[in-house]
């Protein structure tokens, strides 16, 4: 991680403040949120720490590259306790009120993954115990967009009524 903890749990804190502006049904300005903050949200915030397998994750421009370690059980039963580790890009979006994580790309050991792998990773929500956590679904049911621009991911809150 590339700040101190006390610098990751203000991000924390961050965070925590405009999901309480918005679930007071108050307008919130939009979020912007650097790679390191994103790692650091994984590491420290409850509601991001449960993701399934590790990422750790850089934005360049407008795209989000990740290195990742994937449980490969989640696929085939024969790969048990195996892990998938590599970098790749990931795809962000938020889809009715859910948060939606993909790998568009993946490479291993600087080797594409081979298509018919890339198949089943493609329509793995790497972001699906996100949002089974209620506290985080009812947040990203008051926003109404997530985009990645300009090295930074933009987290746009839902007009309040």
């Amino acid at each position: 991680l590339a700040m101190s903890e006390n610098q990751a749990r203000a991000v924390c804190v961050r965070l925590d403040a405009f999901q309480t502006t918005l679930a007071a049904g108050k307008d919130a300005g939009p979020l912007a949120l650097s790679g390191n903050d994103i790692n650091a949200l994984i590491k420290y915030h409850p509601s991001w720490s449960n993701a399934s397998g590790n990422v750790y994750v850089s934005i360049v421009n407008d795209k989000i590259r990740g290195d990742v370690s994937i449980p490969l059980d989640a696929l085939t039963p024969m790969a048990k306790g195996r892990y998938l580790n590599g970098s790749g890009v990931i795809s962000v979006q938020l889809m009715s009120g859910r948060l939606v994580l993909f790998l568009d790309q993946i490479e291993v050991k600087g080797k594409a993954v081979p298509e018919e792998f890339m198949k089943s990773f493609r329509n793995e929500n790497l972001a699906k115990d996100v949002n089974e956590n209620p506290k985080t679904a009812e947040s990203l049911a008051r926003l109404d967009s997530i985009t990645v621009q300009g090295g930074r991911i933009i987290i746009t809150p839902a007009k309040a009524p």
